[in-house]
């Protein structure tokens, strides 16, 4: 309540700094402003006052942004010595301000991507306008807490192309490394969605070739050029649900599956603390384990996802993927 009270005096002075009708206020005459507003129990006193206006020019009331405060001897009242100064607008909390910087540092991890590097330049420009603090290169927040951020940026420099292909309904030509088969080929395609996933951007398009959605990680297209031919886009695409039944970043054809796995600890606690699906439904299993059931596709990220587990996670159904987890472990097995 009290913050609150000097956020309205710091307005209440701001305004009468400003008011040209009558100009050059006494420090009588803001005290009589502020506790008009805020009431005859205000108890706005001269030291008030005067702790605003220091409060004021030394960007403590609004964090970065120090008011131009001047007093004047032969008007014997106060004044802005920049006429253009207001607050208006620029009122936030301290909870609001450091949102800001922590929205700021989360905005400067995309600097390198090509497309996002206008963060940085409207960042700058807000900063140099209102004079807010807000230095993109600051490291405040980064002392206290650390994003995640992927070791390469390769890939990155795609990004801007497929956006503009996507925007404008263009088709993409592009060679693609495919380091499970050991190949490389050139698609055509017509880009519908840029994703991040850990780290990586990939792209999904609708494959002429093969005629199907399919997904592609950037850091392997070995080159990429926009065909400027507008497309007609499917209507069967919804950015949303495509990867609503995977777990990751890839997802097949056909219906996803009923998967059922027994967990014992600590992997039924995290289990449920972070679900693997959100389709995940959790019941109580033999041996105090967790019976986890999740109706999703079977994908190498699904796989990998249990085999992390370890010891603490068995397949109970379908027999298909029992047998997957089956033949992995037997390899792993002959390399040790």
């Amino acid at each position: 309540m009290q913050h609150r009270s000097a956020n309205t005096r710091y307005r209440i002075i701001d305004r009468c700094l400003r008011n040209k009708r009558k100009p050059f206020p006494t420090l009588d005459d803001l005290i009589e402003a502020c506790s008009e507003a805020l009431g005859k129990d205000s108890d706005v006193g001269r030291s008030t006052i005067q702790h605003d206006l220091q409060d004021l020019r030394e960007g403590r009331a609004v964090p970065g942004k120090r008011a131009p405060i001047g007093y004047s001897k032969q008007e014997k009242g106060y004044y802005y010595y920049d006429p253009h100064f207001s607050l208006d607008g620029l009122q936030l909390e301290p909870d609001e301000w450091h949102s800001l910087r922590y929205a700021v540092s989360e905005l400067s991890r995309y600097k390198e991507v090509p497309i996002f590097r206008h963060f940085r330049s409207a960042i700058e420009r807000i900063d140099s306008a209102f004079e807010l603090g807000l230095g993109i290169e600051d490291d405040t927040i980064e002392k206290i807490v650390q994003f995640e951020t992927g070791n390469s940026t390769t890939g990155y420099e795609w990004i801007y192309d497929i956006y503009y292909a996507i925007r404008e309904s263009y088709l993409i030509e592009f060679r693609y490394e495919n380091i499970y088969r050991n190949e490389k080929r050139r698609h055509r395609a017509v880009p519908y969605l840029l994703k991040e996933y850990r780290n990586r951007w990939y792209v999904v398009v609708w494959s002429l070739e093969k005629e199907i959605f399919a997904t592609y990680s950037l850091d392997r297209i070995m080159d990429l050029q926009v065909v400027q031919e507008k497309q007609r886009k499917r209507t069967d695409f919804d950015a949303h649900q495509h990867f609503a039944d995977a777990v990751g970043i890839f997802r097949p054809g056909g219906r996803p599956q009923k998967i059922v796995l027994l967990l014992s600890p600590p992997f039924d606690r995290l289990a449920q603390l972070e679900p693997i699906h959100p389709s995940q439904k959790t019941l109580k299993g033999p041996n105090d384990r967790l019976r986890v059931e999740l109706r999703v596709h079977i994908t190498p990220e699904l796989k990998f996802r249990i085999l992390s587990m370890g010891p603490n996670c068995t397949v109970e159904q379908p027999e298909a993927l029992r047998a997957d987890i089956r033949s992995l472990i037997n390899a792993m097995k002959k390399l040790y």
